[in-house]
């Protein structure tokens, strides 16, 4: 049980005081407040009590005078709970700059969301005991810190949204002269290592989504790996990824071996030990794993909120400029409302990734299965948010045999981008090498002229969008 006296330990009656003082004295000043906070921030009840009877004046266009403001709180069976005349005209009267009035504002909202955490803290003490025993009825570890996770996000994002709009050209001289001291670059976003993908896309930029779709077995896991490798170590920018799929050794053995080009049968079973050559590979590897901040961690149980908390948390501890989420799929069964149907629960997935690129202002990579029937899940929703889809389609033996082995074993082509293509150019012949574990661009690309050749019904794939 929380005791009401707490409240008052986060309250800072002064400072409330001062903000009505500004209002009542500008009632314009309303307008800007209510961007910021709502009464329920106002932690001393008189102060909230009034504050809600202006919002109610102000609806009402009436002016702030404290006998208007009595009659009113009476109509709205407040009497006696506002401070009565001497006390508006008390605040009224306090001295007050009003230049001062948005700092008062955000020191208001600061000590209501601090309030609002310990209230959380302290109903998680009760809801951890009642759920402490192991039993089917109640919630398990995962659950319970994800419960958590959503509320203090909710928080976050609640004290987020108390920030105002931007005019449109708020700092623009700044921002054009700092974009004339940078001077023209090739790629304006994170690279991949794919030249003539970044140029094409202009690079991973902030904000944006990503989304490789592949059938499965073809190697996007390989695809994202691989970039997560460059932006990590070639880019030195601290990159999370998030894998539903592969172990922590997994990814690792497979990252030694794609920076070495050593066997990764050769690392995992110790076969390198008593060879020179793959000894000086890895330990030149090793160098340049530690050379950066790759963070994995194996989600096998997620739901959005898992995702975005974690994704803040590294963004706020160790600013990561890029995160990998690998890949788009169904999650538990328990984050399914009975109105959700799967498919449907894919393209929320997509959209939470893309407004997780927003908010934290990095590109986000992930990747989505192609079912047999050639569709990707709820496609319109995925094509919807994602600024760029590539899809990854491994070759058959007629168009390994036409193009030739040194096109490579796949192709990487755009299927749709809000990039704007640099040059006419929709893909990439890449190799994919599994037992060294690489994928490399094999420097041949296609055009638009060669799709036509290509044996698939791209319309079929995304859905005739």
């Amino acid at each position: 049980m929380i005791i009401e006296d707490t409240r008052y330990k986060f309250s800072h009656p002064g400072i409330e005081r001062y903000v009505l003082s500004c209002i009542l004295k500008n009632s314009d000043l309303l307008f800007e407040a209510q961007v910021v906070i709502t009464a329920k921030d106002f932690l001393t009840e008189t102060n909230r009590n009034l504050f809600s009877v202006l919002e109610c004046l102000s609806r009402q266009n009436f002016s702030f005078d404290s006998a208007t403001i009595i009659n009113e709180a009476n109509a709205l069976g407040l009497k006696g709970s506002i401070g009565g005349p001497e006390y508006i005209n008390a605040i009224y009267n306090t001295e007050v700059n009003q230049e001062n009035f948005r700092l008062y504002l955000y020191k208001l909202r600061d000590s209501s969301v601090k309030y609002s955490l310990y209230n959380t803290v302290e109903n998680f003490k009760g809801i951890l005991l009642d759920n402490a025993q192991p039993t089917e009825a109640h919630k398990n570890s995962d659950e319970l810190i994800g419960d958590i996770q959503e509320r203090v996000i909710d928080i976050a994002l609640s004290s987020d949204n108390a920030k105002e709009p931007k005019r449109i050209d708020d700092g623009i001289d700044l921002y054009l002269e700092e974009l004339r001291n940078k001077g023209p670059v090739d790629v304006l976003g994170l690279p991949t290592g794919f030249d003539q993908l970044d140029k094409s896309l202009n690079g991973l930029r902030p904000g944006t989504l990503t989304v490789v779709a592949a059938r499965p077995k073809v190697g996007k896991s390989m695809l994202l790996q691989n970039w997560a490798k460059h932006i990590a170590f070639n880019c030195v920018t601290p990159l999370l990824y998030l894998d539903t799929e592969m172990l922590f050794g997994e990814v690792r053995s497979r990252l030694l071996s794609n920076i070495s080009k050593v066997y990764e049968r050769d690392i995992i079973n110790g076969n390198f030990r008593d060879n020179p050559e793959h000894n000086m590979r890895l330990a030149k590897a090793r160098e340049i794993m530690s050379s950066g901040l790759l963070f994995h961690k194996y989600l096998p149980h997620f739901s959005p909120e898992i995702v975005y908390g974690l994704a803040k948390k590294y963004k706020v501890k160790h600013n990561i400029g890029a995160l990998i989420f690998d890949y788009i799929k169904l999650p538990d069964a328990s984050v399914l409302g009975r109105e959700v149907k799967e498919y449907q629960m894919l393209g929320f997935l997509a959209v939470a990734l893309k407004d997780m690129a927003g908010e934290l202002e990095i590109p986000v990579i992930t990747a989505v299965q192609i079912g047999r029937s050639g569709l990707i899940a709820d496609s319109d929703r995925i094509l919807r948010y994602g600024n760029t889809i590539l899809e990854l389609i491994k070759k058959d033996d007629e168009e390994m045999e036409s193009d030739g082995a040194e096109k490579g074993n796949a192709r990487l082509h755009i299927i749709d981008t809000r990039a704007g293509r640099f040059e006419d150019w929709d893909g990439l012949h890449i190799k994919i090498d599994k037992p060294i574990i690489t994928v490399e661009p094999t420097g041949y690309t296609y055009k638009n002229s060669e799709l036509i050749a290509i044996k698939r019904s791209y319309k079929k794939l995304i859905g005739g969008l």
